[in-house]
Formats: C-alpha cells, structure tokens, sequence
C-alpha cells in the first residue's frame, strides 16, 4: 500500500508558527515541520 501524502495523512489540528528566522525571512510552520519560507523584499513578498 502507497504512503498517504504529507498534508492527508496527518489531519490532526497542529500548532501554527510564523517565525523571524533572518532579516526580511520568515518561516511559517505547523508544529516544527518546514512548510513555507518568505521572503519580504521591498518589492514584493
């Protein structure tokens, strides 16, 4: 039997962060795991 993909195998709430990690870096989190990197620039996010 396949692995269920990441987001469907795992439906429990999770504890969401958006965290400062470097000037204009933030990492946007669900309980540690690394989702989402932005970047804020001057122009555009």
């Amino acid at each position: 039997m396949a692995k269920a993909f990441a987001s469907a195998g795992d439906m429990d709430e999770k504890t969401i962060s958006f965290t400062q990690v470097g000037e204009g870096l933030y990492a946007f989190t669900a309980e540690g795991d690394p989702n989402t990197g932005v970047i804020i620039g001057d122009d555009s996010v």
